[in-house]
């Protein structure tokens, strides 16, 4: 298995082309296994965009006869108004008697022409109009779904495990996982330390795990809650007299208004997303560091030449502050390669041995060249090695979606869902290695072989807190939301039961109620005087709801689940007597239970399944 020690040199050159040609691949091959007929989409699809555009033609017809009718009832009114002024200027002695006959003769002849134009002749044209552009709808929503017909096989064949078997074949010493299951999770957390966040205040919602040539990394996004202080303002009118002396001398007194605007801040809650990869490797195991981005990626050759000028001085001087302080603990000692150095950074490295074992001369100039080049995505890492577990956290990766639904690549068209299929999984593919590359330039991470490693149940449940919070994530929200909630909230796994295979999830939600509170801000107006200006503002005060879920990985495809279980009397059976609301994903179904779920709940369950993965 050829290894990968620049890649980024190795993905412009080699890889970016492969992950193109295995995703191009993959969807023929699928196009072949559903036997969709490409021509006959193509057409069909040209003649529902004919209609479309047609539809578009007469809609505008239908619209300019509206414009036409409402101008024409603007008229008609006009008139009728002029006809009443008219009649009203008949009566007066004063006004020509012919022109004021002649405003109203005229006004009503001409605005019943115009009402018997709109109900004889506009009106018709309307209707008529109507009637073919609802008919060219209707041939446009036949055609619709005799595309959507032809390419209903393909549709059902798309999965969620379509970017790892193109990971695996462009790249095979990347591989990545159908679910991150409990041995992995024992791994990193027996081997490296690597645990579930037990805190209220983040939920994972998103997680990919996988390997580099044996090694274990797991991508997953989390939501947080955080405390922030929120800006309130509230606002108090005062009048008062006051006097003054115009140009003449002469003294005035008014009443003058003023508006007084006061502000609080107050802690409130607030929300965000964030997105991590950490991977775990057993080489330098007595090693720490962090680094983040240098700033460096996209200036000029000269402009990095003065920041690694600048940046080295600086370094030598920590150096020998480390030498002269008696602290055993800082003792940084500059590489040789400034360049390095100074862009990468890490001077808070906790032992210098291993550290030049990792950054070799090789890693170095890998590490540069990563950071140095804007495409794709530059420097725009951080990474922080904690002993054996490598944290990496991308900028790109925080708006990146890694975990998108199959039926996101569905259409009606076969040309649009190809496009959508490879673009998709290439921009995935791309942004999943550049999370890795940093790991990749290190070529002891990639000769490291991992300690075999068994797995001994160490966590009594079928699956973890990471796959157990995800599903929970993808459900209704409104299951899980206290009573009173007004925020977000933060579901969190905690106690865990096995029923046979399935796990019994207990899944906290924590939230925030809020109570309404009035402070009075005394502030200065210009009266001289103090005025109590009211700011409303609210107290957030912490509610917490548990609902029990079931976790179960039935190990069926998208499209036998869909094709063969939604649709079975059994299964709907036992859910709608279980459930109140079920998902599944990538495999594992979730269900937010109603009553009890026991073994004798989950035989029977199985026994839907036992055909296994088509």
């Amino acid at each position: 298995m050829e290894e990968i020690f620049d890649p980024l040199k190795k993905y412009n050159l080699e890889i970016k082309e492969k992950y193109r040609q295995t995703a191009e691949k993959m969807f023929d091959d699928l196009a072949k296994e559903a036997k969709v007929d490409i021509e006959a989409n193509r057409k069909t699809v040209a003649t529902y965009n004919d209609c479309l555009l047609q539809a578009q033609k007469q809609n505008g017809v239908v619209s300019r006869f509206k414009v036409l009718r409402g101008f024409l009832i603007f008229l008609i009114i006009v008139l009728f108004g002029t006809a009443i002024v008219g009649v009203i200027l008949c009566t007066n002695q004063n006004f020509n008697l012919v022109i004021g006959l002649s405003m109203a003769i005229g006004g009503v002849v001409l605005g019943v022409l115009f009402l018997v134009l709109i109900l004889k002749v506009v009106n018709k044209k309307i209707k008529n109009n109507k009637e073919i552009l609802e008919a060219i709808q209707e041939e446009a929503n036949k055609y619709l779904d005799e595309a959507s017909s032809q390419m209903g096989n393909l549709n059902a064949l798309f999965d969620w495990s379509v970017p790892s078997k193109i990971c695996e074949k462009a790249t095979p010493l990347i591989k990545l996982d159908p679910i991150f299951d409990n041995e992995k999770y024992g791994y990193l957390y027996e081997k490296y330390g690597f645990a579930h966040s037990e805190e209220n205040n983040k939920s994972i919602v998103g997680v990919q795990s996988g390997s580099i040539l044996g090694n274990p990394f797991l991508l997953y996004r989390t939501y947080n809650q955080k405390i922030d202080m929120k800006l309130y303002t509230g606002s108090l009118v005062i009048s008062y007299r006051t006097t003054e002396v115009d140009a003449s001398g002469h003294r005035r007194t008014y009443t003058k208004t003023q508006t007084l605007t006061a502000r609080i801040e107050k802690p409130a809650p607030s929300y965000y997303y964030d997105t991590e990869l950490v991977y775990g490797n057993g080489a330098a195991p007595n090693l720490s560091f962090s680094r983040k981005p240098s700033g460096a990626t996209g200036l000029s050759d000269n402009q990095v030449s003065k920041m690694v000028k600048k940046g080295s001085k600086k370094l030598q001087k920590k150096m020998c502050d480390d030498l002269m302080d008696n602290d055993e603990t800082t003792n940084f000692t500059a590489m040789t390669n400034d360049k390095f150095d100074v862009l990468f950074g890490a001077t808070d490295r906790t032992n210098e041995t291993e550290f030049r074992l990792l950054f070799t001369p090789l890693a170095q100039n890998s590490m540069i060249n990563l950071i140095e080049n804007a495409k794709p995505y530059g420097d725009d890492f951080y990474f922080v090695k904690e002993n054996c577990l490598n944290y990496i956290s991308s900028i790109h990766s925080q708006t990146e979606d890694y975990f998108i639904e199959p039926s996101k690549y569905s259409s009606y068209s076969y040309d649009e869902s190809r496009n959508k299929f490879i673009e998709y999984n290439c921009h995935f593919l791309e942004a999943l290695y550049f999370d890795l590359a940093p790991l990749l330039c290190i070529p002891l991470y990639q000769q490291y072989k991992p300690v075999e490693y068994i797995y001994d149940d160490i966590f009594h449940s079928n699956y973890n807190a990471f796959e157990s919070e995800t599903i929970a994530n993808t459900m209704d929200g409104n299951i899980f939301k206290p009573e009173d909630a007004i925020t977000e909230q933060i579901l969190k796994a905690r106690e865990t039961k096995r029923a046979g295979k399935t796990d019994i999830v207990n899944i906290v939600s924590y939230a925030f109620t809020g109570i309404k509170h009035v402070e009075y801000v005394p502030t200065l107006g210009g009266d001289g005087k103090f005025h109590d200006v009211p700011v409303e503002w609210i107290e957030y005060k912490p509610v917490e709801k548990a609902t029990e879920i079931a976790v179960k990985d039935i190990k069926v495809s998208r499209k036998t689940y869909f094709s063969e279980y939604t649709s079975n009397t059994k299964v709907k059976e036992f859910l709608e007597s279980h459930s109140s609301k079920t998902v599944f994903r990538n495999g594992v179904i979730g269900m937010a239970l109603i009553g009890s779920y026991i073994d004798k709940d989950d035989i029977l369950f199985d026994s839907f399944f036992e055909k296994g993965h088509n």
